[in-house]
C-alpha cells in the first residue's frame, strides 16, 4: 500500500497523529526533500528505507514504490497534498500498477500563514471566500483563472509558487481592479524556525520580496482580511437565533445619506425619531423600545454617510437587518440600490426616500404593510416635508394573519411545546390574535402533545408530507439530522410558507425539543389538511 501523508507546512508537530503513526510503521518513505522538514525522518522505523525525490523523476519515484508493493510506502508532501502535489499522476500510475493507496490530510501553509499572522480569511462584510492559486508563469493556468480574473472578485487570495513572479503579481492584482494599497502579506516558510514575515502592499510587493531576498518558498496573501477590521460575526451574535440558542432581531431604522447635506438632514431625522419612539415594527411594537439612561434610543435608529461605491455593501447589510430603511438623497438611486433585494411584502422592510432639501418624503417599498407610509408621515411631520403617498388608502388597519410552523421530537409533552410557544410569540412581538394557523409534518399527525396544544389554543393545525415539504420554494435553515429522521431538511419553516404562501418572516428558533417558524400574510391561510 501507497499512503499519501500530508507532512504539514513545516512545524514536526503539525503533521496529523494518524500521518505520524504511518511514518513509524512504513517499509519505504519518500519525501519531497525541498520542501519538508526532515524532523519528520525521525519518526521513522530504524529499518525504514528514506528517499529524496527533489532528485527523482516521476517514473524512478513509482519503481520505489512498486519494489515495495508488498509493504508500506509513505510518500510524505508538504502540506496538504492535495494542493499542488502531484499526486494525480502518481495515483494514475499506481492504479494501472494494482497498487493500492490513499491519503491523510496535511495542514497546508496557507493555514499555517494565517494562524502565525492571527488572521481570518473570512471577515464579514470584508470577504466570505478564499481563492487558493498561483499566478502564472513557465506553467499556465486555464483560461478564466488567471490572477486578475481572480483578483477582481474582492476575495482574499492566498497565491502559492509566485515569490519569484512578484512583479507579474503586482501588474494582475492591479489590473484585476485591487486598489494598490491593498495590504499583504509575504510568508516564508510559514511555521518553519526561520519562519519570516514581510507586510506591505500590492504597489510594494516587488520592493518588499527583494529586500528581504524572497524567491522561493513564500506564500502571498493579499486582501483586506489582513487589516483584521470587520463586522461582528453572526454566530455569536445576541441578536442571531440558531438551533442551539434563541436570539432577538434588531428592529432599528437605518438611515443612509449620499450627500453631506443629505447627511444633515438625516442626523435631524434620526435624532428627533430617537426621542419620539414614533416608528413602529410590523409587530406594532416601537423601534424605540430599548433606551439608554436618557430614554432614549441610540443603537436601534442609525444614520450613515455612504460614500461612493459603498452603497451596494450598505444596503444588502441593512436591508436584512433593518426593519426601515430611509434614503436621504435622490429616488434612483435608491430603486437601484435595492433593487435586487426584495422577495415580499411581509418580509421586506419599509423603504422611504427623502430628497436633501427635506421637501418630499416618499414610500417606495412596503408601504401600508410595512409601515413605510407611516414613516414618511411621520418624517414629513419632523421635516416640513411633504410626504407622497401613492398606495391604495384604506389598508392601514387590514388585519395580519400569522402562520406558526412547528417540529418538535416525538413525546414532546403539551406543556414543552407550550412553553416554547409563549417565548417565540414574546420575543418576536407577535399578537396572540393575529396566529390564525399551525402547520407541521403528517409524522405528528398523532402527536398528543402537539394536538393537545392546538386543541387548547382553539387553532387550525395542518399536516403536510415530507414530499411536499420538501417542494417547497425558499430560503430555508436545512438540517441533515432533520433530512435522516423526517425525510424533510426544515419541518417549522417549509410547513408554514407551504399554509401561507408567502416567505418566511421568523426564521427557525429552536427551544428544548422545539423548533418553531412564523409567515406572515395578508389573506388567511386555508387549514383544508386538519
Amino acid at each position: 500500500m501507497v499512503v499519501f501523508v500530508g507532512a504539514g507546512a513545516g512545524d514536526p508537530e503539525l503533521i496529523t497523529v494518524k500521518g505520524k503513526e504511518y511514518l513509524k510503521k512504513a517499509d519505504c518513505i519518500i519525501y519531497a526533500g525541498s520542501l519538508v522538514n526532515p524532523e519528520l525522518l525521525k519518526y521513522a522505523g530504524e529499518n525504514t528505507t528514506v528517499y529524496d525525490s527533489a532528485k527523482m523523476t516521476l517514473e524512478e519515484v513509482i519503481s520505489v514504490m512498486e519494489r515495495y508493493r508488498n509493504g508500506l510506502v509513505v510518500r510524505l508532501h508538504t502540506g496538504d497534498p492535495s494542493l499542488y502535489g502531484a499526486i494525480r499522476e502518481q495515483m494514475e500510475q499506481l492504479d494501472m500498477l494494482g497498487i493500492e493507496h490513499h491519503s491523510v490530510p496535511g495542514v497546508s501553509s496557507f493555514l499555517a500563514a494565517a494562524a502565525s499572522l492571527d488572521a481570518e480569511y473570512t471577515l464579514p462584510e470584508v470577504s466570505q471566500s478564499l481563492i487558493i492559486t498561483r499566478a502564472e508563469g513557465r506553467t499556465p493556468v486555464p483560461a478564466g483563472q488567471q490572477l486578475h480574473v481572480l483578483a477582481a472578485t474582492g476575495a482574499s487570495l492566498a497565491i502559492f509558487l509566485s515569490a519569484s513572479l512578484t512583479g507579474k503579481v503586482k501588474t494582475e492584482l492591479l489590473s484585476g481592479g485591487l486598489s494598490p494599497d491593498t495590504p499583504v502579506a509575504i510568508v516564508y516558510k510559514a511555521s518553519w524556525p526561520d519562519e519570516k514575515i514581510i507586510k506591505c502592499t500590492i504597489d510594494t510587493l516587488p520592493e518588499a520580496a527583494e529586500a528581504e531576498g524572497i524567491e522561493k518558498t513564500a506564500l502571498i496573501l493579499v486582501g483586506d482580511f489582513l487589516k483584521g477590521a470587520g463586522d461582528r460575526s453572526k454566530l455569536y451574535h445576541p441578536d442571531f437565533t440558531t438551533m442551539y440558542r434563541s436570539g432577538k432581531k434588531k428592529r432599528k431604522l437605518s438611515i443612509a445619506a449620499f450627500t453631506d447635506k443629505g447627511y444633515e438632514l438625516g442626523k435631524k431625522i434620526a435624532e428627533a425619531l430617537r426621542n419620539s419612539y414614533a416608528v413602529k415594527n410590523k409587530a406594532g411594537c416601537s423601534i424605540g423600545d430599548r433606551t439608554d439612561s436618557e430614554g432614549r434610543n441610540p443603537d436601534y435608529i442609525t444614520c450613515d454617510r455612504i460614500e461612493r461605491g459603498g452603497l451596494s455593501k450598505w444596503t444588502q447589510s441593512m436591508f436584512y437587518e433593518s426593519e426601515a430603511i430611509v434614503f436621504v438623497g435622490a429616488a434612483g438611486i435608491a430603486v437601484r440600490a435595492i433593487s435586487a433585494f426584495p422577495r415580499s411584502k411581509t418580509s421586506d422592510p419599509a423603504v422611504v426616500v427623502v430628497d436633501e432639501d427635506g421637501k418630499y418624503a416618499i414610500p417606495i417599498l412596503s408601504e401600508e404593510y410595512g409601515g413605510a407610509n407611516r414613516i414618511a408621515q411621520e418624517i414629513a411631520g419632523i421635516t416640513g416635508a411633504q410626504a407622497v403617498i401613492t398606495s391604495r388608502q384604506g389598508k392601514k388597519n387590514e388585519k395580519r394573519y400569522v402562520t406558526v410552523g412547528i417540529g418538535c421530537k416525538r413525546g414532546t409533552s403539551y406543556e414543552d411545546i407550550e412553553k416554547a410557544y409563549e417565548t417565540f410569540i414574546r420575543d418576536n412581538d407577535i399578537p396572540y390574535d393575529e396566529v390564525s394557523a399551525f402547520a407541521s409534518i403528517n409524522l405528528k399527525k398523532d402527536e398528543e402533545g402537539l394536538l393537545e396544544f392546538a386543541d387548547k389554543k382553539g387553532i387550525p393545525i395542518a399536516f403536510y408530507s415530507p414530499e411536499e415539504l420538501m417542494e417547497v420554494r425558499g430560503e430555508f435553515e436545512s438540517s441533515d439530522f432533520v433530512m435522516k429522521i423526517t425525510g424533510c431538511d426544515n419541518v417549522c419553516e417549509r410547513a408554514a410558507v407551504k399554509l401561507a404562501g408567502e416567505a418566511v418572516s421568523v426564521h427557525k428558533t429552536a427551544y428544548d425539543g422545539v423548533t418553531l417558524a412564523a409567515v406572515y400574510g395578508v389573506i388567511a391561510p386555508v387549514s383544508e389538511k386538519k
